[in-house]
């Protein structure tokens, strides 16, 4: 879905709202929620390791950009332990030889470095890149007004404009984070039950 789409849900509430701004918050609207909900998860396709490389660039979907890793599986390590960049650098430096895995921005790092090529298989969370001007169909469809919620937000805060408004501004917010909660709270319950099904069969 173009963001395009949604400007009928922003800019009659902010009158004199460029269309060019009303999409940058909608933007930001949407990496908010999907930063803090985790709602857009995927399985990559698979790639291979090359020996000696530790850090890879991901298939990721067009106009996405990585937020949290929740599997990696290299060759038979499986489910490998994943750290985030800080404590990996730390590893890494003092010559650890776990095997764990990374974000570096949109790269994926694997420790050690790998010995053979054997295929690599990433879940992760994903968010629309800085300057994407798409977002996944059903992620428009599903949280339409939650995105609307959120960009009059942040157009409201904004002093000087014509529109500017902090009562709108706290309760447009108020809406939007309340349902970035519930997103997360659902998507949670669903990563708990995917993983007791897994359990169950295994």
């Amino acid at each position: 879905m173009n963001l395009e789409a949604l400007l009928p849900e922003v800019l009659p509430h902010v009158k004199g709202c460029p269309d060019f701004l009303a999409i940058d918050h909608l933007r930001e609207a949407a990496r908010e929620l999907c930063r803090r909900a985790h709602i857009w998860s995927v399985t990559l396709a698979s790639f291979n390791t090359v020996v000696g490389t530790v850090q890879y660039t991901m298939p990721l979907p067009a106009e996405s950009s990585a937020v949290r890793l929740f599997r990696v599986d290299v060759g038979d390590q499986l489910d490998m332990l994943l750290l985030d960049e800080s404590a990996a650098s730390n590893e890494v430096a003092h010559g650890s030889q776990s095997a764990f895995a990374w974000l570096a921005g949109d790269k994926l790092n694997v420790n050690p470095k790998p010995t053979a090529i054997v295929p690599v298989v990433v879940e992760l969370s994903l968010k629309p890149s800085a300057s994407g001007l798409t977002l996944p169909d059903w992620i428009g469809e599903d949280w339409r007004i939650a995105l609307a919620r959120g960009a009059r937000g942040t157009l409201f805060e904004m002093k000087g404009s014509d529109w500017f408004d902090p009562a709108m501004a706290d309760f447009n917010t108020g809406k939007f984070n309340g349902q970035v909660t519930t997103a997360a709270i659902t998507k949670s319950k669903g990563r708990a039950t995917a993983r007791r099904r897994l359990t169950t069969l295994f």
